[in-house]
């Protein structure tokens, strides 16, 4: 359906600019709905291909690609084996199309061993773009060959696969990165610093120089951390554990630096992931890290807001389908 002029991106009248209003009837409002819950109704209904023979025609999937789609989205990870020219590479565009569309604020990144291979993935998911109708379109912000932007805050980048093909917002491949407006921060203290910055309470860096010096070595440690390997939790939680123990004036307290600090946000972090993992054992066999934990978990905002940090974390059932609940607060 071509739509009006002044609401196409760039003069293509078949794809939305951000910003567009939309105006649903009710039946829009039951499909779009049917539409972020079901892939494979979002595909079969609204996607189109190119078919050699005959030219633009609808995506009728397959038994193996309805399974296919369905594993990718039950699951955080994929990995596919099957043989060449049997679908794979259109099947995973129709995915990600519907991914983009109806998550936001997702990055996704398409990687291939060249660049072109990569962007023509890209091409691929414009052309299914150019058939989905307009209500079940975010808006465009940027479309390129190798880069879009969606209204939604989504983000689709191709790539040829190298060892920094994703890093552009850290320059060195450091995580976590927390971008706000034109602020793009990247590495735990760097982030943990900066929220903090912007919050409305008393900081949560600790006054005292010597004590907030040994409470960005506590984050870094925290940092550090890998909790998928044993023995680096095992050694972490133990530097945990003696710091708790530690007899040192300001570091006397209930908390990491005596005082609720950044230190406890960031091993609070360590021993979630820890707990998400099944290895909640290695935090509750030791005794001064089980209390700190359980003191964290039920300690109140410092800020005026009337919400329990705590159940911000990523929980379980978080981890285990690889998604991040999103927290508004004075939005």
């Amino acid at each position: 359906m071509v739509q009006a002029k002044n609401e196409g991106y760039l003069g293509n009248n078949l794809i939305k600019r951000a910003g567009v209003e939309t105006k649903y009837t009710e039946e829009q409002i039951a499909e779009y709905q049917k539409c972020s819950e079901d892939p494979c109704h979002f595909i079969e209904k609204y996607c189109q291909i190119i078919s050699l023979d005959e030219g633009l025609v609808p995506f009728t999937l397959r038994g193996y690609q309805e399974k296919l789609i369905n594993h990718f989205n039950e699951h955080r990870f994929s990995v596919v084996l099957a043989a060449r020219q049997s679908g794979k590479s259109i099947t995973s565009c129709g995915y990600l199309l519907w991914y983009l569309l109806f998550t936001p604020e997702v990055t996704v990144a398409i990687l291939a061993n060249k660049g072109a291979i990569a962007r023509e993935m890209v091409a691929r998911i414009v052309t299914m773009l150019e058939t989905v109708p307009f209500f079940l379109q975010p808006g465009v912000k940027i479309l390129n060959k190798g880069n879009i932007e969606f209204g939604n805050d989504s983000k689709l980048v191709a790539a040829a696969t190298s060892s920094s093909s994703i890093r552009g917002m850290s320059p060195l491949g450091i995580g976590p990165i927390l971008k706000d407006r034109a602020a793009t921060n990247y590495g735990l203290v760097a982030c943990l610093s900066y929220l903090d910055d912007k919050g409305f309470g008393p900081s949560l860096v600790h006054r005292n120089g010597v004590t907030r010096a040994r409470m960005w070595q506590e984050v870094g440690a925290a940092a550090s951390c890998d909790v998928n390997d044993d023995a680096s939790l095992s050694a972490c939680l133990d530097v945990l554990e003696a710091t708790l123990g530690s007899d040192l004036g300001n570091m006397r307290g209930d908390f990491v630096c005596g005082q609720y600090t950044l230190a406890d946000a960031a091993w609070a972090g360590v021993c979630q992931a820890a707990t998400n993992a099944g290895k909640g054992n290695a935090v509750s066999s030791r005794s001064k890290v089980n209390t700190w934990f359980s003191a964290v978990q039920s300690h109140p905002s410092t800020s005026k807001e009337s919400i329990n940090p705590y159940s911000c974390m990523s929980t379980k059932a978080d981890a285990d389908a690889g998604t991040i609940r999103e927290v508004r607060i004075n939005t």
